[in-house]
Parts: C-alpha cells; sequence; structure tokens
C-alpha cells in the first residue's frame, strides 16, 4: 500500500493506494494558511490511516509545491514556510520512509505517463508550474519549467504569467471560482490568457504535445477552439503541438505520488534481485572456488604420493644396490681368506 499526500495552495488531498492504483481511503481537507496549524491539521487527518493501515503501508509521498533540499521542503511555492521537515514531524505515525517530492514533478509523471514522444504538462491552479516528460520518464531539464514567473504585459501592465491565467487570477477578475466562470466572452479571455505564456515554452521546449492540467482544465472543453485560434496568431509560421486536458486535472499529483512510489518499489525490487543473483553468483563462485582448492589439493596430494613413491623406489634401488655391494664385498674377502688358508696350507706341507 502507498499513502499520497498532496499539499495544495488551496486544499490538501490525502489518498491510500493498493498495488493496483486504486484508491482505498481518501480525505481532504482546506490548508491552513498557518504553518502549526497545519502541521496540527495534517497530523490529525493521517491518524486514521496510521491506526488503519500502518503495517500495509510501504511508503509515503508527499507532494510539495516548491523546492526540496535533501528531503526537507526548504520553499513553497503558495506559502511563506522554509524548511519544513515533513518526514521528522510525522514520522512517528509510520514505519517507512517518507519521501518529499515537487508536485508538477509528480503530475507530469503521471499526466505523460501513457501517451507517446514529449510531453509538457501545465498546471493552473494557484499559480502556473510544470514539468516535461517521455512517456511518465522525467526529462533532464524538467526542473527548469518554471513559466509562470515569466513576465508579460497585459491590460497595459507588466505582470508574471500566473498573475494572468492562473486560476487564482482568473478567479479574481470574475469574482469566483475560476471553475465556475460561464460566458463565451469569458472563455475569450481565459484562452487569451493561457495563449499569451505557450509560445515561449513551444519554442524553448519544442513538446509533441501540451497537458493542461489543474482546476483549469476543467474549462478547457470551452475554451480549446479560441485557444488554439489565439495560438496560430501567435505563431503564424509554426506547428503547433497538440494540446490536450489533463486525464485527472484535480488528483494528477496523486496519482503521480503512487506511479513515483510504485516505480520506486520496482526499482528496489529488482536491485534486491540483483543483490541475491550477486549473493548466489558469489556463493557459486565461493563454491567453485572451495572445489577447485579441493581438487587442486586432490591433484597436489595425488603429486606428493607419486613422489614419495618415487623416492621410495630409488631409496629401495640406493640399499639393494649397497647390499649387492656388501655381499660382493663379503663374498671376495671370503674367497681371498680361503685363499690365503689355501697358501698356508700348502707351505705347511713342505
Amino acid at each position: 500500500m502507498y499513502l499520497a499526500i498532496d499539499i495544495g495552495g488551496t486544499k490538501t488531498l490525502i489518498a491510500a493506494f493498493n498495488h493496483r492504483g486504486k484508491v482505498i481511503k481518501k480525505h481532504r481537507f482546506k490548508t491552513p494558511g498557518n504553518k502549526k496549524t497545519f502541521l496540527a491539521v495534517l497530523e490529525a487527518a493521517l491518524i486514521p490511516f496510521s491506526v488503519r493501515h500502518r503495517s500495509k503501508i510501504e511508503q509515503v509521498i508527499i507532494a510539495i509545491p516548491g523546492i526540496i533540499e535533501d528531503n526537507i521542503a526548504v520553499k513553497f511555492g503558495n506559502r511563506p514556510w522554509k524548511n519544513l521537515d515533513l518526514e521528522k514531524q510525522l514520522g512517528h505515525l509510520f514505519d517507512c520512509k517518507i519521501t518529499l517530492e515537487n508536485d508538477a514533478n509528480l503530475a507530469t509523471v503521471f499526466e505523460t505517463s501513457k501517451k507517446k514522444g514529449l510531453g509538457l504538462y501545465l498546471t493552473f491552479s494557484t499559480g502556473i508550474g510544470g514539468g516535461l516528460a517521455r512517456k511518465g520518464q522525467l526529462a533532464k531539464n524538467s526542473g527548469s519549467v518554471e513559466p509562470g514567473h515569466t513576465t508579460y504585459i497585459f491590460d497595459n501592465k507588466s505582470l508574471e504569467w500566473e498573475d494572468i491565467a492562473s486560476c487564482a487570477a482568473i478567479g479574481a477578475v470574475y469574482d469566483r471560482q475560476a471553475t465556475s466562470v460561464r460566458g463565451e466572452s469569458a472563455y475569450e479571455d481565459i484562452a487569451l490568457r493561457v495563449a499569451l505564456g505557450l509560445p515561449e515554452v513551444i519554442q524553448k521546449y519544442h513538446p509533441d504535445y501540451i497537458v493542461i492540467g489543474g482546476p483549469l482544465a476543467k474549462l478547457f472543453h470551452h475554451f480549446k477552439a479560441d485557444l488554439r485560434k489565439d495560438l496560430k496568431n501567435l505563431l503564424p509560421n509554426k506547428s503547433l503541438p497538440r494540446i490536450v486536458p489533463a486525464r485527472r486535472p484535480k488528483e494528477s499529483v496523486i496519482y503521480g505520488c503512487y506511479l513515483f512510489a510504485k516505480a520506486r518499489a520496482k526499482k528496489a525490487k529488482k536491485s534486491q534481485k540483483t543483490r541475491a543473483k550477486t549473493n548466489i553468483k558469489s556463493w557459486d563462485d565461493t563454491k567453485k572456488s572451495r572445489q577447485l582448492a579441493a581438487e587442486n589439493a586432490r591433484k597436489a596430494a595425488k603429486e606428493n604420493a607419486k613422489l614419495e613413491k618415487q623416492k621410495l623406489k630409488e631409496e629401495m634401488k640406493v640399499m639393494k644396490e649397497k647390499a649387492k655391494a656388501r655381499a660382493k664385498q663379503a663374498k671376495q674377502a671370503k674367497k681371498a681368506s680361503r685363499s690365503q688358508a689355501s697358501k698356508k696350507e700348502s707351505r705347511g706341507r713342505k
């Protein structure tokens, strides 16, 4: 089981997934503006997940709208919070690793996972973020996708793109939630705001397709035609990429958490298998080394026995030769003795 936590500017979503990607339990709450209040509310919301599923949860992935260093949220894009160590704050609730990851990267992973080619994911929510990937694999330059802070002239004012086209900006203009805006003139206005920043990212990243994510994706079918028309006017001599809405506009991030956790589990399993194979190979090598050592010992023993036999044979030969020489000497001495005795006998007769 994997636990996903998406900390958004307006809401925080918690979801528990099984290994097949099915949501088992879900909880949502409004993200408080105060850091201490947020941590207290988040911990309270996580307690039921911990009580019921603690032993089953293998990974906890927390999506952060900001910069992460050494698994610490050093800066939030939608809150003035800094150096938030959520692993330390929430570690007592779980028996597994807690990993922080950028929310735009996670959403990009999910929204490009079933599409071919290079995909540019753009989320229009409290701000504007994004990522770049091929089939759910983040591109090396995905971290450079920060289009929301690019400045444009709109209504005779110099504004960042996210102050023009984010859901927060559109909602402020129409005095309601962006997803509740209706009317052809409003859709034309939204299309123009969104189109304003697209030429730069298209020419910079050359994507095969663009995914419009975040709450604004719910209105995509209303302003799609106007958006295409505006882009043709802004890029008259360029072939435009496909532009499609997100599959899960409000849940891209948590499903990205699931895919991220699943990929990590797969990698860990593969690593474990590799280690097991290495251990088996090492054991086999050790076994072969022992067998070789035993064989060499047998050969050495056989050779030593052969040498000993040869040595013994040579010693026996020497001993036989010495015995033969002694026997010869004894025979000669006996013969000499007989000869002397014969001579004495002969002299006695005379």
